[in-house]
């Protein structure tokens, strides 16, 4: 007998790794307009999250962020004195992502469970409701351009997602994510039980891997301007500061998730002092 998967326990370990759950999300844009140079400091072994994180109800304005492929586009994209170079080339334009929910959405669809999927339902669920991902989605955009023959991990992310918001009835069977587990991420087998983080972190991973459709040859600042990367990604900045002649070393780690500390947390989470921008308004992420 099939049994109807809605939101499990699972969830909140994979929320954790969800950058953009409703209610405040984690980032659209991993690039800054033009700014005033930062001038933080951070102590030996400190790291910072690099871009800060805009609240979920403030895009990009369109009028920042000009057309895609346009040099007044890559000047918009010009990043402060944080030691990363300004993208070559824009591969989805930012003021494109909507944080908030496009079209009005009501409960959607359970998931079935087929066996040992409930790591995989999770995972699902945390994605089709994270908003900026959905409505990219919803808006079959990918799927109408994608020239790839095989395997596009974000084509079979799209059929999922729209049948999860647009379907009427109770549940549905994500059929074409368990046909492609392997290509996911080669340990996954069908009936065999698995991780909601680390599936997560498959499939975030081959999204991004689908938008760079083989453009690894990209400089790193480019490939951090897939919707993806826009999205769930950011730069991790490690500085090192020598107490005598107070030069500072900084390197810089591109990631698509953040692990959190196994603590308890408050119910609201301000991500400013964690930012390399430490001053102006709180940047409140609800957990």
């Amino acid at each position: 007998m099939a049994v109807v998967e809605t939101a499990s326990a699972e969830v909140a370990a994979a929320v954790a790794a969800v950058p953009s759950v409703p209610a405040v999300a984690a980032v659209p844009g991993a690039w800054r307009p033009l700014a005033a140079p930062c001038d933080r400091t951070c102590g030996p072994g400190e790291q910072d999250l690099w871009p800060p994180v805009p609240t979920a109800s403030s895009a990009i304005p369109a009028a920042i962020l000009p057309a895609q492929n346009s040099s007044l586009a890559l000047r918009a994209f010009q990043v402060v004195n944080d030691g990363i170079a300004p993208p070559q080339r824009i591969l989805f334009p930012p003021e494109k992502i909507r944080m908030d929910w496009q079209e009005t959405q009501s409960v959607g669809v359970g998931l079935y469970n087929l066996g040992n999927t409930r790591f995989l339902n999770a995972t699902l669920q945390c994605l089709t409701y994270t908003p900026p991902l959905a409505n990219y989605m919803l808006s079959l955009e990918h799927s109408q351009s994608c020239r790839e023959q095989d395997f596009c991990m974000m084509c079979t992310m799209e059929t999922p997602i729209n049948q999860a918001l647009r379907c009427t009835v109770d549940a549905i069977e994500p059929t074409r994510v368990i046909n492609n587990l392997s290509r996911i991420g080669q340990h996954f087998r069908f009936g065999s039980q698995g991780d909601a983080h680390e599936f997560l972190r498959y499939t975030v991973d081959a999204m991004q891997e689908a938008c760079l459709n083989g453009s690894t040859k990209l400089d790193r600042s480019s490939q951090a301007t897939t919707i993806i990367h826009q999205i769930f990604g950011g730069f991790l900045r490690s500085r090192v500061k020598c107490l005598n002649c107070k030069a500072v070393s900084d390197t810089y780690e591109a990631f698509l998730d953040i692990t959190l500390d196994e603590v308890k947390y408050p119910e609201y989470l301000d991500l400013r002092d964690y930012m390399s921008q430490s001053s102006g308004e709180p940047l409140l992420y609800t957990l």
